[in-house]
């Protein structure tokens, strides 16, 4: 666990001191990429960290399932495994709203454009387009988050069938062929 901690320290050290002193006027796309890249090896060890904390009861999880037998721990323990980062993801993310409003105002925008007979409306009409499109994608990926639960919810809500109980032990299964279990 020490190891962990320390790893956790290093790459969190590294994104505070890459982003003190970002701003507009600085802020390049190689260090985007770069933090891009150090955020996948946070996630990836993260993910890694957590699954190993757990190897034991992830067994013991997946013989409950075999039997249905879990218990409340089981429980919590398979939906932090399988939708955790969901629910923490719009536990915290606080932005939904603003890119609706977001998306309402850059739409009426193209609406006002559209009928400009400025030659140059059709550019801006495509520069305000790539705006919207990463509105979009960040609705779709809060979205999608939003479905998981739901789908896992209404799919465990009244217990967990044959077919369901097998699905969820092949993933624990291949949590279990982690390098760090």
């Amino acid at each position: 666990m020490n190891n962990n901690v320390e790893e956790l320290n290093k790459i969190t050290e590294y994104f505070v001191n890459s982003i003190k002193d970002l701003n507009e006027s600085n802020i390049r796309q190689e260090n985007v990429r770069h933090l891009l890249m150090m955020m996948n090896r946070l996630r990836d060890f993260l993910r890694e960290s957590y699954q190993h904390n757990f190897c034991k009861e992830i067994e013991n999880t997946i013989e409950a399932l075999k039997k249905k037998t879990l218990n409340p721990e089981q429980n919590d323990l398979l939906q932090n495994l399988i939708i955790g980062d969901a629910k923490f993801y719009l536990d915290s993310e606080k932005n939904c709203n603003e890119w609706i409003n977001i998306l309402k105002e850059e739409v009426q925008n193209i609406q006002n454009l559209k009928d400009s007979e400025n030659p140059n409306s059709f550019i801006e009409i495509y520069g305000r387009s790539l705006k919207l499109q990463r509105i979009l994608e960040d609705l779709n990926f809060y979205t999608e988050q939003k479905n998981r639960i739901n789908n896992f919810t209404l799919n465990t809500n009244d217990g967990i069938s044959k077919e369901e109980a097998e699905c969820l032990i092949d993933v624990l299964k291949r949590k279990l062929e982690s390098p760090e279990c």
